[in-house]
């Protein structure tokens, strides 16, 4: 999927962006936010950025926790939901029913939401 793409980035966040060659002659040069940004480093772990996700995180194979309504609701309420999904701590997509809903925080079997509480409606 990624196989045209280059990923530029610093010590804290990644873009992605079309392979070419005037790409590549200008590589060396200072790196200049530019193409979707990917990846962000907080703390110890890298989360996704969310037009990734919005793109690309119905591709995703690993670190994707289905949710239903009621998981939704203690989301927003409580800020997290138990989880079985045998994973390292870090992001996790979340979907319900099939459809992207945003990110989650896992540790230690404990999902804590990042998903924006202003835009949630339940």
């Amino acid at each position: 999927m990624f196989e045209n793409c280059l990923l530029f980035g610093n010590n804290k966040s990644w873009w992605l962006l079309n392979d070419s060659p005037e790409l590549r002659q200008i590589a060396h040069i200072k790196q200049v936010r530019a193409g979707i940004k990917a990846f962000q480093k907080i703390g110890e772990f890298v989360k996704p950025a969310t037009r990734m996700i919005q793109q690309f995180g119905h591709l995703a194979s690993r670190a994707v926790f289905e949710i239903d309504h009621a998981d939704l609701e203690t989301l927003v309420n409580n800020g997290e939901i138990a989880c079985n999904l045998e994973l390292d701590n870090g992001y996790v997509i979340l979907r319900l029913k099939g459809k992207i809903m945003g990110l989650g925080l896992l540790i230690n079997s404990m999902i804590r939401s990042q998903l924006p509480r202003k835009e949630i409606r339940i």
